[in-house]
């Protein structure tokens, strides 16, 4: 498996509203075997659209090459125009930069050579983007991660469960039994709610990984 390149922090992304209707409450109930409050289905609900959001900026968030890339563009260009303002003594060049100076000056103006105003900010712009790069190399491990809004919102349905009363408790065995413990088939259920693309695990090993959310949320 190759190595996994590195997510920006920051990304965006068009919001898809979850639904679950009446119909939808009755099945996860049945599944789950157990009646849901009002409140806990607001609950439930919210924290499932949270998910979906925080899954869809997950999935959108852009490499951290890319804008390392976009960065040691501009010092290029930056560098490149600093010498094409600065170089060259020949008259061609002189006569160049004078014509360039008469159209930048403006009546009143107290600058007396505006291209060196012009190089000295590109330098500054090179100085600016030498820090940025180090910036972006200091924020290694403030990316996004995949799975990661999947095992937040599986620990999120843990403590609604268990806010009210309801069944929490998974079966570390739970392949191996006929039927997997109800707070599975609650994940299960509602995990068909939301979009294909953030449905993370098959039915069988649904259960170790919300074990394995829990365990890092302990860790953590």
């Amino acid at each position: 498996m190759g190595k996994r390149a590195p997510r920006l922090p920051v990304a965006s992304a068009e919001r898809i509203k979850v639904t679950i209707s009446d119909c939808d409450w009755r099945r996860i109930e049945s599944a789950y075997g157990q009646k849901l409050s009002p409140e806990a289905r607001r609950d439930i609900h919210e924290k499932t659209q949270e998910f979906v959001d925080r899954a869809e900026v997950e999935q959108n968030a852009e490499r951290v090459s890319d804008t390392r890339d976009r960065i040691s563009t501009i010092m290029r260009d930056a560098n490149s125009l600093r010498s094409s303002l600065d170089g060259g003594d020949h008259d061609a060049d002189v006569h160049a930069r004078t014509l360039i100076k008469k159209h930048l000056r403006k009546e009143g103006d107290a600058i007396n050579d505006p291209l060196r105003g012009i190089s000295s900010d590109m330098r500054r712009l090179i100085f600016a983007s030498e820090d940025a790069l180090k910036e972006l190399s200091d924020t290694k491990g403030q990316d996004f991660k995949k799975g990661e809004a999947w095992k937040r919102w599986s620990n999120e349905l843990t403590n609604i469960a268990k806010a009210h009363d309801l069944h929490w408790r998974v079966r570390k065995d739970s392949d191996k039994q006929s039927r997997s413990s109800p707070f599975v088939e609650l994940v299960w259920e509602l995990q068909r709610s939301v979009p294909k693309a953030h449905r993370r695990y098959s039915r069988g090993a649904l259960a170790g990984a919300i074990v394995g959310a829990r365990r890092q949320n302990r860790v953590g």
